[in-house]
């Protein structure tokens, strides 16, 4: 099994800004300067499936559930 290797900051910065991250906020967390706040990661991982900040090493589970979370308290 061939490792998936991890899109570059240039394409996660490109993919944050069309949810609708401000391009500056995008390249800092894609850069790794910011990390998104939970509410903002679970939107990233809904939207995009990338998991950034607190949600880096959760399994689909944790995301789902943290996804599910963040929603109902809007």
């Amino acid at each position: 099994m061939t490792p998936v290797s991890e899109p570059c900051p240039k394409a996660i910065a490109q993919r944050l800004r069309e949810i609708g991250v401000s391009t500056p906020y995008a390249y800092q967390i894609a850069h790794g300067a910011r990390e998104p706040s939970l509410p903002l990661a679970a939107k990233i991982a809904k939207e995009t499936g990338l998991r950034l900040g607190v949600l880096k090493h959760a399994n689909d589970e944790e995301v789902a559930v943290v996804v599910r979370l963040v929603e109902r308290s809007k």
